[in-house]
């Protein structure tokens, strides 16, 4: 079976995805220090993961993640999901539109 040769993009197209990586990293980070529960519970659940050494991480991770007592163990309970209308700022706030796969 042969692989398809990896599709390469023009400049202006590269150019655009550099800056939206960027804009993704630089958002991604903006979100992490406004939300300090994320790292406890990327360390707890990393700790987790290396003492039970789970078959099926995949799982593990669905179980570790829809615990309802997470917040708790987390020292998070008052914890409450930003809404929508949040969301929607922090994803206005980039300004590269996403890459027309389609456009010239």
């Amino acid at each position: 079976m042969e692989s398809a040769a990896p599709m390469k993009l023009d400049h202006r197209k590269q150019v655009q995805l550099n800056q939206l990586k960027r804009e993704t990293r630089i958002n991604n980070e903006h979100y992490f220090r406004a939300h300090p529960e994320l790292r406890a519970a990327m360390k707890v659940f990393m700790a987790e993961v290396l003492a039970q050494k789970p078959n099926d991480v995949r799982a593990f991770t669905q179980t570790f993640f829809a615990d309802p007592t997470l917040p708790a163990r987390l020292g998070v309970d008052g914890y409450k999901q930003p809404s929508a209308m949040a969301l929607d700022t922090v994803l206005a706030t980039s300004s590269v539109q996403q890459l027309e796969v389609g456009e010239a």
